[in-house]
C-alpha cells in the first residue's frame, strides 16, 4: 500500500492483492519506522459499520463499510473518496494503483509492484493530458 499525505488529505493506493485481502476481511497495514525509534502506521479496515477516518492506538485508520468496499471492487471504479466533517475537513481516499503515467527517476529505486489494468476513464485522462503537454 502506498500512502501520500498533505495538510488536508490522505491518499492510499492499493494493489490487486491488497484489494483481495480487504474483500476477504483482512485489514491492510503499513508502517514507516524512522531512525531514532519513531513510527507512523496506517491501517485500512474493511467491514466497518461506517466509513470514517480516525486515529486509534497510534495509527491512522480508514474504516470501510461493505458497501464502500464493493464500490471500490467495481471494475470501472478508480477509487472511493471521502471527506471528514468539522472545521478542518480532511479528504481521504483509497485508489487502485494503475500503471504510472510517467517513468520514475532511477534514483528513487521504486520497486516493481502489481498494478490494476487501467479503466477507460483513466486512459482517456492520460491521453488528454499527453495531448496538452508542450
Amino acid at each position: 500500500m502506498k500512502v501520500r499525505w498533505a495538510d488536508d488529505s490522505l491518499r492510499f493506493r492499493i494493489t490487486p492483492s491488497e484489494l483481495t485481502a480487504l474483500v476477504i476481511g483482512e485489514p491492510l497495514t503499513t508502517t514507516l519506522s524512522v531512525p531514532g525509534g519513531a513510527r507512523w502506521s496506517v491501517v485500512v479496515r474493511p467491514k466497518a459499520p461506517c466509513s470514517e477516518l480516525r486515529s486509534d492506538d497510534g495509527a491512522v485508520e480508514v474504516c470501510l463499510t461493505p458497501d464502500d468496499l464493493w464500490c471500490l471492487v467495481d471494475d470501472n471504479a478508480e477509487g472511493v473518496y471521502f471527506t471528514t466533517g468539522g472545521d478542518g475537513p480532511i479528504r481521504y481516499f483509497i485508489e487502485k494503483d494503475f500503471p504510472c503515467a510517467h517513468p520514475h527517476a532511477e534514483e528513487a529505486c521504486e520497486p516493481e509492484t502489481e498494478r490494476f489494468a487501467p479503466t477507460e476513464r483513466y486512459l482517456r485522462r492520460k491521453h488528454l493530458a499527453a495531448a496538452h503537454r508542450p
